[in-house]
Formats: structure tokens, C-alpha cells, sequence
């Protein structure tokens, strides 16, 4: 959103920025219409045992991955490889 923001003040003229803030909001209403309506059956769903297992281990591979990532970068590339730092 403040993404839009930016691109709103940046445009130039107070029409322009209110035709990019018209824009987003056009093309984020329907999604926020659709949540507010199915809130409830995806209430229960998100609420389930199951999935929430499954969230909490969907983060936990995530994590693993990224330090595995740095990790194999660091064995390749070393320290000064891998970080923008000159030594």
C-alpha cells in the first residue's frame, strides 16, 4: 500500500495521484468484498488443527531452507564472496 502511496505523490499533478489511489482502490475492493463474505467458512477452516499444523510446518521448511541457502552460499563463495563486504 505504501508502495501506491509513493507512486501516487510521485505522479506529478493532485489528479494524476487521485487516479492512482482510484486504481487501487478499484482493483483491491473486489478481494477485501470476497474475505468480508467468506470470512466465516474460512474462519473455520483457518481455525482447523490440520491446517494450522501444516501453516506451522510450511514456516518451519521456510526457515530451514533460508539458512541452508546462506549456508551453501557461504561454503562455496566464502565470507568475502558472499557478503558486499571488501576485506
Amino acid at each position: 500500500m505504501y508502495s501506491v502511496l509513493i507512486t501516487a505523490l510521485a505522479s506529478g499533478h493532485a489528479k494524476s495521484g487521485a487516479l492512482v489511489m482510484l486504481a487501487f482502490g478499484l482493483g483491491t475492493l473486489p478481494n477485501l468484498l470476497a474475505i468480508g463474505l467468506f470470512w466465516e467458512s474460512l474462519k473455520r477452516w483457518v481455525q482447523s488443527p490440520y491446517v494450522r499444523r501444516v501453516a506451522g510446518l510450511l514456516v518451519v521448511c521456510f526457515g530451514v531452507y533460508g539458512l541452508i541457502k546462506v549456508g551453501y552460499t557461504f561454503y562455496i563463495n566464502g565470507w568475502t564472496g558472499s557478503c558486499h563486504v571488501s576485506a
